[in-house]
C-alpha cells in the first residue's frame, strides 16, 4: 500500500525493501549473456523515460541482476556489447553479477 510517500505493508509498518523484478530464463544454455540481456534491452528500451520518471518520483534503484550458473568447467563469457551498456547508462542502473558453480 502507498500512503503519503511511504510504501507500507500489510500490518502498516514501512517497507525497506521490495522489487519489481523480470527474468529472463531460456533452457538452452549460452555461454555469452548479451545473448539474454538483448531480450531485456528489446523489452525495455523504450520504456527508459518511464523507468527515469518513476526512479525519481518513488526515489527508486534500478539494478540489472545477473546470475549465471557454470554447470561443470565450462564459465560463460561475461562482458557487455556496447548497446547493452547505453541501455544500462540511460536508465541509470547498476550491475550485480551472482556466479553459481555447481559440479
Amino acid at each position: 500500500m502507498y500512503v503519503k510517500g511511504k510504501i507500507l505493508r500489510m500490518d502498516n509498518t514501512p517497507c525497506t525493501f521490495s522489487a519489481w523484478m523480470f527474468g529472463v530464463y531460456d533452457p538452452v544454455p549460452s555461454y555469452d549473456i548479451n545473448e539474454h540481456l538483448y531480450y531485456l534491452l528489446e523489452t525495455f528500451q523504450n520504456k527508459s523515460d518511464k523507468i527515469l520518471f518513476l526512479k525519481e518520483k518513488y526515489n527508486l534503484k534500478a539494478t540489472i541482476c545477473i546470475c549465471i550458473e557454470i554447470l561443470g568447467t565450462q564459465s560463460p563469457a561475461v562482458y557487455f556489447e556496447k548497446d547493452i551498456l547505453n541501455f544500462i547508462h540511460s536508465i541509470q542502473a547498476e550491475i550485480d553479477i551472482d556466479l553459481y558453480a555447481f559440479k
